[in-house]
Order: C-alpha cells, then structure tokens, then sequence
C-alpha cells in the first residue's frame, strides 16, 4: 500500500517538474509564440478531475512559480490562475462534456487568464496589446484533448 502511494507522489512530482520546466525553457520567439501554456492546461486537468477548494491555493502556488522565474511582476500570474480556477469550481465544469466543448471552455477562460495578465501589465509597465495573445489561447484549446488523454493514460 505504501508503495502505491509512494510511486504515484513521485509521480505526480516528476509531471509536475517536467510540466514546469516546459513552460520555462527559453525558446526562439517564432516557436514561443506557439507554445501552450502548459501549467494552465495543467491547472485545468487537476481541476477537471478534482475540483476542490484548494484547487484555488494550486493556482496561486503555480502562478508564484511563473512569476518568480519569467521575472514579470510578482502576483499577476499568481492572482490570474487562481481567479481561473475558481471559476473552474464555481460554474462545476466536469469531464463529461464532449472534448470540444472543454477547448472552447479552455479558449474563453486562457483569454480571461491573459486579460487579466495584460491589464495589469498595463497599468504597471504601461506594455502594448499583441494578437499572440489569442493565438496562445486558440493553442491551448487545440492542444488540450491530446494533453487530457495523456495525463489521462499517466495516471492510471
């Protein structure tokens, strides 16, 4: 029994590190402006499969991270992630919706996440709007059926 236990923390551990370490590695700017948000697709599994209050604490703990080493101003992915998840748990989004409509959830709610990012980008370094911004979130939906039936088959 310990072991099972064990085994699934690491796990979950070694997902999470690598998940981490996707969202951070520099790339060229033609390839970053492809990249998924993978801790946001991330947080969106975890809530998918369990959405418990403290959901909202992994949000604000994943945006800390992002913050803390892409060097933007502390707590804006922070507040962004966990507004996001909360939402996820307020409205009771669930798994048994069909693949399509959980990437048209992801778009609308990866849109608000970097609206929410950009705004206070805004207000504090005073940055311009940039269209990548929506590419990202159209990613993220058309990503997030591959990267469900993944995690889905790594956590059994």
């Amino acid at each position: 029994m310990r072991y099972i236990v064990l085994k699934k923390i690491c796990s979950v551990l070694l997902l999470f590190i690598s998940i981490f370490l996707l969202q951070i590695i520099p790339l060229p700017k033609f390839i970053n402006i492809l990249r998924p948000s993978w801790i946001l697709l991330f947080l969106f599994y975890s809530t998918l499969n369990r959405p418990v209050f403290w959901k909202i604490y992994l949000g604000l703990l994943l945006g800390l991270l992002i913050d803390l080493t892409t060097g933007l101003i502390l707590g804006t992915n922070a507040l962004a992630l966990s507004i996001i998840s909360y939402i996820m748990i307020y409205y009771n989004f669930s798994y048994k919706i069909s693949f399509l409509k959980q990437s048209l959830m992801i778009i609308k709610l990866s849109i608000l996440m970097n609206l929410i990012v950009f705004i206070i980008c805004l207000i504090k370094l005073n940055v311009s709007f940039h269209y990548e911004i929506l590419l990202n979130s159209i990613i993220n939906g058309v990503i997030w059926p591959v990267f469900y039936l993944l995690m889905k088959k790594i956590n059994k």
